[in-house]
Parts: C-alpha cells; sequence; structure tokens
C-alpha cells in the first residue's frame, strides 16, 4: 500500500471517528433537552397559578430547549436561534427569574426572624413513605378519640361502596402468584368504576373524619385528607397534598372558596359529612395514590374534588 493510499485510509477513519463523536453528543444533547424540557414545562405551567411572571419565564426557557419545540419552530416557524445566542438568552432569563422570585427579596429577613406557625394545621406533614404516612395517621386518631360521635349513620351508598371493595384484599393475599393478584386488583379497579359511574362519580353526605389539614406557604390552597371506616373497612378521601400533582385535576381547596371557608372553621380529628366527585383514571378506573397494588386494595387513597364539607 502506498504513502498515499495509507494516508487517504487515516483520514477516512478520522473523519468517521469525529462524525461518530459529533452524532453521540448530538443524541446526548437531545437527552438533556428532553428532560430537562419536561421539567420546566411542567414546573412553568404549576408556576403559572401560583406566580404567573415567574411561570412564564420557566416556560418560555423549557421552550428554548425542549426538542419537539425546537424543531417545530426550525421547521415550520423557520426560527432557528445560534447555539450561542440561546445560550446567551436562557441566561438573561433565568437573571430575570431571579430578579421577580418573590422570596429572593426578603430571604435575609426571613432568615433573621422566628416562622409564624399555623393554627390549622402543620406544613407539609406528609411524608413519601407509606409506612410514615400511615403512623401519623394512627397518630392523629388517637388523639382526636374523644370527638367522636355517639352514633354515626352512613350513607347507604357509602356503606354499598365500602363493602364493594372490602373482600378483594383477602383474595389478593391468598393468591399463588403475581399473576393472579394482578387480575384480582384489576377486578377491583373495575368494579370500582363500574359502580361509581351509575352516579357520575359523585356522591353526597358521606361521612369521614377529618386526619389532615394543611396549607401551603401564604395559605393560597389547603389539603385535606378523611377516613372513613363504613362498612367496617377503613378509606381514604383526600385532595391532592401538592400543586405539581394537582395541575390538571384542580382538587386542591382555594382560599376564598366556599369548601376552604368551610374548611378553616374545622379541625383534625372533626367528623364531617362531604360531598364531591370521584375522578376518572385510566389505569386505576378511579384516581387513586397508592403505590402499589396490595396498598390499593388494603387502604384505598382516593382523590376527590370536594363541593361540601360540613361538621357531622
Amino acid at each position: 500500500m502506498s504513502d498515499s493510499d495509507l494516508e487517504h485510509d487515516t483520514n477516512e477513519r478520522t473523519h468517521s471517528k469525529s462524525e461518530d463523536q459529533k452524532q453521540w453528543k448530538h443524541t446526548l444533547g437531545r437527552l438533556i433537552g428532553w428532560v430537562l424540557g419536561v421539567f420546566l414545562l411542567i414546573g412553568g405551567f404549576g408556576g403559572l397559578f401560583t406566580e404567573p411572571l415567574s411561570g412564564a419565564i420557566i416556560l418560555l426557557i423549557g421552550f428554548l430547549i425542549f426538542p419537539p419545540i425546537v424543531n417545530f419552530t426550525n421547521s415550520k416557524l423557520r426560527l432557528r436561534l445560534a447555539g450561542g445566542l440561546k445560550a446567551v438568552l436562557i441566561v438573561v432569563l433565568l437573571i430575570i427569574l431571579g430578579a421577580v422570585t418573590p422570596e429572593g427579596e426578603n430571604s435575609s429577613s426571613e432568615s433573621s426572624q422566628p416562622k409564624p406557625t399555623k393554627a390549622i394545621s402543620e406544613k407539609h406533614t406528609i411524608a413519601n413513605d407509606p409506612l410514615i404516612k400511615q403512623a401519623q395517621d394512627k397518630e392523629r386518631l388517637a388523639k382526636s378519640s374523644q370527638l367522636k360521635p355517639t352514633k354515626i349513620i352512613y350513607h347507604k351508598a357509602q356503606i354499598s361502596f365500602h363493602l364493594l371493595n372490602k373482600p378483594f384484599l383477602s383474595r389478593y393475599d391468598r393468591a399463588v402468584n403475581e399473576i393472579k393478584k394482578s387480575t384480582i386488583y384489576n377486578e377491583a379497579c373495575s368494579l370500582r368504576k363500574s359502580y361509581l359511574k351509575n352516579s357520575s362519580f359523585q356522591f353526597t353526605d358521606w361521612i369521614g373524619k377529618i386526619i389532615t389539614i394543611s396549607t401551603d406557604q401564604g395559605g393560597d390552597v389547603a389539603y385535606i385528607k378523611l377516613v372513613s371506616k363504613a362498612g367496617e373497612f377503613k378509606m381514604v378521601y383526600q385532595t391532592w397534598n401538592n400543586r405539581l400533582s394537582d395541575v390538571f385535576d384542580n382538587t386542591m381547596l382555594k382560599r376564598d372558596s366556599k369548601v376552604y371557608n368551610q374548611v378553616a372553621n374545622l379541625q383534625e380529628g372533626d367528623f364531617v359529612k362531604f360531598s364531591g366527585k370521584f375522578l376518572s383514571d385510566e389505569e386505576k378506573g378511579v384516581k387513586e395514590m397508592s403505590i402499589s397494588e396490595r396498598g390499593c386494595l388494603r387502604y384505598p387513597e382516593f382523590i376527590i374534588k370536594f363541593s361540601n364539607i360540613v361538621k357531622y
């Protein structure tokens, strides 16, 4: 092989390696764009309901890096930003975001002063660990046991719904393998949805006990969690406990709304009559927040859009 052939072969390998590196960098860049873009778009959309200006800025940053949106602006709108210009624009937006974020204005004064406590609830009482959640619920139930009415008369529809859910846990535990367990779980989800469809997922004057009342900082929205033992089977009815999860469901109680004002006059441990609506869910039939099949059957935690909550 001549020197020219060797040089040509070496150049081809170098060019091929360079192209592979470019392709790898491009793929990595798109992956990062997808991850950060989704995170920023969800966070920005949620922020529109609390801090509209900050939320809009976060959304704009997400638009600049989310690959499908970038491809659309490049091909359809023929609006292409050079990499350097895009980076500068993102930095400018981040600077503006830092300037308009409310907490940044008074962080120094807050750190030197004791934070006020709220009478209606402690902040962020729900832990991610389900065992911790259950322990907290038991503690609250024990502290408030003296508030129990002498006799509770549950609505017939509520008793029926609780009894419908009751048998599935024992069947699930007796199942000999995971396939049969999942079949029982799916049967429970389907039956719940079929039962609630008859009333358009709505219910009136069911009875439960308040386990948690909590608000975000500033009290713009409230989270409430109720437990009921109708039919001698315990189930939970609650709103979402954070704004991000609640972006599309809108279950948290907004300040100055009817239900927010009703709950402001109640306390943890009170027995209440409550009305509202279950939420349909493609996976579970009815929206429920347990993280495991067994948890969904043993201690169901349904997400509710409440329309009325009054003391029993």
